[in-house]
């Protein structure tokens, strides 16, 4: 688990601390000051302190059930906040996040001779292997989404309504046609923001469910 990941988890049990026991000062306290540390990495918290501030004000609702779904997203994308060379986490939408931490190997060619001499073979060879893991890679993404599907069918019916189900099939749906395209991740990533901007109002369960299937979709393809 990275320091980041502890950070939100200790911040998410002190806010369940507070829906029990706390003020609504309190939560709303403890709001703010998560979207303050978080928003940044975290894009589905980002003005949710300013825009319950608003219903408050005009219809007099209550913190609680604000916080209890910041802490929902918060503890759903905990996992997937992308980390630098140094361990730090990167700002969500920066040119070298997008969106999920693909760790690179860079390895030193001891002997030139050997490398020139196996070039060609290696190319070859290289090039089919590529080719495989590619067509392996696209068939555990189509599992992935069969397995998503089953169990929103098979273990979420009955907790959630029949229209959140069948929006999440729909979702998936989404997901199995852009990943069967051929573009490079960025142009999977541009088709995927939306169903990525719904997913972040989705509860924890939803979230968890179909966020990895995303992040597998935008691992770049082995060249």
């Amino acid at each position: 688990m990275s320091k980041i990941e502890r950070k939100i988890h200790a911040d998410v049990t002190k806010g369940r601390e507070l829906l029990e026991t706390g003020s609504e000062e309190q939560m709303e306290a403890c709001i703010e000051t998560l979207e303050g540390k978080y928003s940044i990495y975290v894009p589905g918290i980002r003005g949710m302190h300013t825009s319950n501030a608003n219903v408050v004000s005009l219809t007099g609702a209550t913190w609680k059930g604000t916080l209890n779904k910041m802490l929902d997203i918060l503890q759903g994308f905990a996992g997937f906040i992308r980390l630098d060379g140094n361990g730090h986490p990167l700002p969500f939408g920066s040119e070298t996040n997008g969106l999920v931490h693909i760790k690179t190997e860079n390895n030193t060619t001891t002997n030139n001779t050997n490398s020139n001499t196996n070039s060609n073979t290696n190319s070859n060879t290289n090039s089919n292997t590529n080719s495989n893991t590619n067509t392996n890679i696209n068939l555990s993404i189509h599992n992935m989404i069969d397995d998503a599907k089953n169990k929103i069918k098979d273990e979420f019916e009955g907790t959630l309504s029949e229209e959140d189900i069948d929006n999440a099939l729909l979702k998936l749906d989404e997901l199995s046609t852009i990943n069967e395209t051929e573009e490079a991740p960025n142009k999977k990533w541009s088709k995927m923001k939306g169903i990525f901007t719904w997913l972040t109002g989705q509860g924890v369960s939803i979230f968890s469910t179909i966020a990895p299937i995303i992040l597998e979709i935008l691992k770049p393809p082995q060249s």
